[in-house]
């Protein structure tokens, strides 16, 4: 039987609903949980810039009501929170400033187009925080597969409110990163949950520490594809010679 673990990164949205079927895969002696999140959880003020619909705030003082050891018993192996404002929100925002310098140069003003640019900094600030908390949580997935001698023979990158339901394991192929396929022609894969190789998963996880030295000498680039969450990605890929293999639901279904 194929020892599995599981890596979740980000807030702990939801977490109420899906916290029972986590501790139910939990229960499969084959399958270990990690978890890297943030104290606040994830939820939004509402919209405000009725230009836009998706443009939202976060509530940063709604804090999650959950401590390490509590969720310890919930079926996690390992458990990392981080305060995430001010901190890291500002550090996040001087590492994307070379991308933000650019957008700010690339249009003349408008009203309309500086509160674009303002939803996209703080897009560009949420991508950031995201692949932070996976690199972080693949350091807790790793320290415990050396600490326990444990060899992982697939690890699943994901968001805990994104809850895998069906996996055929047969299908994964071993040498790429397996995601789902997308649902239209500006996203052509789903980055909610990729399956596959310890190493290749490694790989995966060290976009973000690999993006601040991107964003200094290709900011033009990077910002060119950060138009969808996946856009970077497929780059940081190519450039590791790691092709991504696409699935149907029924394969890869979450």
């Amino acid at each position: 039987m194929k020892r599995i673990a599981i890596c979740l990164a980000g807030n702990l949205r939801k977490y109420e609903q899906f916290q029972i079927e986590w501790m139910k895969i939990s229960s499969n002696t084959n399958t270990d949980i990690f978890l890297s999140t943030w104290d606040f959880t994830g939820k939004k003020l509402g919209v405000t810039d009725p230009s836009h619909k998706s443009y939202h705030d976060y509530n940063y003082n709604d804090t999650i009501p959950y401590s390490i050891d509590f969720l310890k018993t919930r079926g996690f192996i390992d458990v990392e929170i981080e305060p995430f404002y001010p901190t890291f929100y500002e550090r996040f925002a001087e590492q994307i400033q070379p991308l933000w310098s650019y957008y700010r140069l690339s249009t003349p003003y408008d009203p309309y187009v500086e509160s674009m640019k303002g939803m996209h900094r703080e897009h560009m600030i949420a991508f950031l925080s995201m692949w932070y908390k996976r690199w972080k949580v693949f350091d807790l997935c790793n320290l415990y597969a050396r600490t326990h001698n444990i060899t992982y023979d697939i690890v699943m990158m994901g968001r805990p409110d994104i809850v895998p339901r069906h996996i055929e394991y047969e299908s994964i192929v071993e040498d790429a990163i397996n995601v789902r396929a997308g649902y239209d022609q500006e996203q052509d894969f789903d980055d909610h949950l990729a399956v596959g190789s310890f190493d290749l998963i490694r790989e995966y996880s060290l976009l973000y520490p690999r993006f601040e030295y991107a964003c200094r000498y290709w900011p033009v680039r990077v910002a060119e594809n950060l138009h969808q969450p996946t856009g970077y990605l497929r780059i940081y890929l190519e450039q590791l010679n790691i092709p991504i293999h696409l699935h149907s639901p029924s394969t890869l279904n979450y």
